[in-house]
């Protein structure tokens, strides 16, 4: 999915906060600022849009030294995520369709993103955004195809999400299935990397590889070949959130898309109201 016009102010946004997470040094926050004001006249021609976030975090890494601006929001978020993880756990025991649960609950996770905003409530949000349910509801073709799968790939998003996920492999570990669940090759944004999975113990119950992107969404163009061999094989593909939704707008294989509709241009390409769980089967 290409940048479109709303995109550039809230790219904009998001190198100002990641800029002010680690420096007060306003020459050097003007400086990103100026870097990013040049790209703009030809942003929309530069390729999908993790590609041009991820250009502009790897500029604001350089120019603040800065490996991870994102680290202690991260750390934040998986905390935060963690305090409520047993009650979220009791949730799913008590649901009549624990697995359909741990869907959606794995779908609100998908607030805590800091492409967004880094101001978010995680438990109110989560708790209010779970009452919902899922306005595209692909779930009965998930479980149908659940029946005859051997091999599922869920392709991670943010860190504190991947808490979430976490409810979710457990149950999909009940199931004849091999689970493998895809990260970012090095920290961006607040997306999940293998230090973050090993943090949160996703490794108790999936295999943990990185996908090689470095952008914060999927790009096949810049996955290794671990993943490729993965993606292209595995009987069923879970990918979570928007970024990953951008990148995989041109897909070449069925995937469910699992995300909340964070902005109005993704609720408009998947025709439902801002802020919808979706839980999406494109072929």
């Amino acid at each position: 999915m290409k940048v479109q016009y709303d995109c550039i102010s809230c790219i904009l946004r998001q190198a100002i906060e990641a800029s002010k997470m680690v420096t007060d040094n306003e020459k050097i926050i003007d400086e990103i600022i100026d870097e990013y004001s040049k790209m703009i006249p030809d942003i929309r021609n530069s390729g999908p849009t993790p590609l041009v976030v991820s250009q502009i975090q790897k500029m604001i890494k350089e120019k603040t030294n800065i490996e991870d601006p994102y680290q202690k929001l991260k750390e934040k978020n998986i905390k935060m995520a963690m305090d409520i993880y047993q009650d979220l756990t009791d949730l799913i025991k008590n649901d009549e369709d624990p697995l359909k649960k741990a869907l959606i609950l794995s779908a609100t996770g998908n607030v805590i993103d800091a492409g967004i905003s880094v101001k978010i409530k995680v438990e109110e949000s989560i708790l209010n955004t779970m009452e919902k349910g899922l306005s595209i509801d692909d779930y009965q073709k998930f479980t149908k195809k659940m029946k005859s799968a051997k091999q599922l790939l869920i392709i991670g998003d943010n860190a504190g999400e991947a808490v979430l996920d976490k409810l979710l492999l457990k149950k999909l570990k009940e199931y004849d299935v091999e689970l493998i669940y895809a990260v970012r090759e090095e920290p961006v944004l607040n997306d999940i990397t293998l230090k973050e999975a090993k943090l949160i113990g996703l490794n108790d119950y999936a295999k943990i590889i990185s996908s090689g992107c470095t952008a914060p969404g999927m790009l096949i163009e810049q996955a290794n070949e671990e993943f490729l061999n993965i993606y292209n094989k595995a009987d069923l593909v879970i990918s979570k959130g928007q970024g990953n939704l951008e990148g995989l707008t041109e897909a070449k294989r069925p995937i469910f898309f699992l995300l909340k509709a964070k902005c109005d241009l993704i609720a408009e390409y998947l025709d439902v109201d801002l802020n919808d769980l979706v839980f999406k089967y494109i072929e």
